[in-house]
């Protein structure tokens, strides 16, 4: 196996999403540029320069007919990426993560076994959120909760800051092997889908990110426009705007030097 530069992964993980792209276009299934990969568009017409991951969102009927198309495999047969997900594969996250098989990817965190092995984009549902506020902050403090027992079942026990994590962590992470891992993932995704997208004026993404400043009117979502990201002109929420303003405040000051977490896969290339 060959080890990856930061910008080869970034060229991998932009195949991915330009072969999802195409896709959802042929399925008309709806989704949009998230998170930083939509700061990146925004601010950086690409990837933000200090990370490498790329997360996109779909509707809660759109995300759920992916997991639903006969086939867990995307592209043609020049090259093919899989659909991985807690119900058709042995991911150990609640949502949907699209991954190149030919390539490798190495972690200290989570346990070896139960990362996603291969690079990857991130697919998140949209899901409905109630009216109330104080209702809104229950929900994703619900799912919070989940979470992080599911992050810290699925962890390395022997990785930690100090002594006292190494010494306890062994024995927490044990204890927590008696919930099953698709236990907590369906829970988890039965949380998030309480209230219908459908009927919500509310929406967010319930299930993984930023908590409940990611509720917002679901007005912000209801259409796409193209924004350029590298190479191409990918779909993201007509209100992008509010988005990011609601997830990063002034996003287009760039932060300063000390906050920009480096989010580098140590990753390889499968050679034949």
């Amino acid at each position: 196996m060959r080890k990856l530069t930061t910008h080869e992964v970034q060229k991998i993980e932009y195949d991915i999403l330009v072969t999802f792209d195409q896709f959802c276009e042929a399925n008309h299934l709806t989704y949009m540029l998230a998170g930083g990969t939509l700061l990146g568009a925004i601010r950086h017409h690409g990837f933000i320069p200090w990370d490498d991951d790329i997360d996109v969102i779909m509707p809660r009927n759109d995300y759920d007919r992916l997991l639903q198309l006969p086939k867990n495999v995307i592209g043609n047969e020049q090259k093919k990426y899989e659909i991985w997900h807690w119900k058709n594969s042995g991911s150990h996250y609640p949502f949907i993560k699209i991954v190149d098989p030919d390539t490798y990817v190495k972690t200290d965190y989570i346990r070896q076994k139960r990362e996603i092995p291969h690079i990857w984009i991130d697919v998140f549902p949209l899901d409905g959120n109630p009216n109330d506020r104080v209702k809104t902050e229950k929900l994703y403090k619900k799912v919070a909760r989940y979470r992080r027992i599911l992050s810290l079942r699925n962890a390395n026990p022997w990785e930690g800051r100090t002594w006292y994590v190494r010494i306890t962590k062994p024995f927490v992470v044990g204890l927590l092997q008696v919930l099953p891992n698709h236990f907590l993932c369906s829970k988890m995704d039965s949380i998030s889908k309480t209230y219908s997208y459908q009927t919500s004026t509310y929406v967010g993404g319930v299930l993984w990110g930023y908590g409940a400043r990611e509720s917002m009117d679901k007005k912000v979502f209801q259409e796409q426009k193209k924004v350029a990201f590298e190479q191409g002109n990918f779909p993201a929420p007509v209100g992008y705007q509010i988005y990011l303003s609601r997830l990063y405040g002034k996003y287009m000051v760039l932060p300063p030097k000390e906050k920009r977490i480096t989010h580098i896969l140590d990753a390889y290339l499968r050679e034949n």
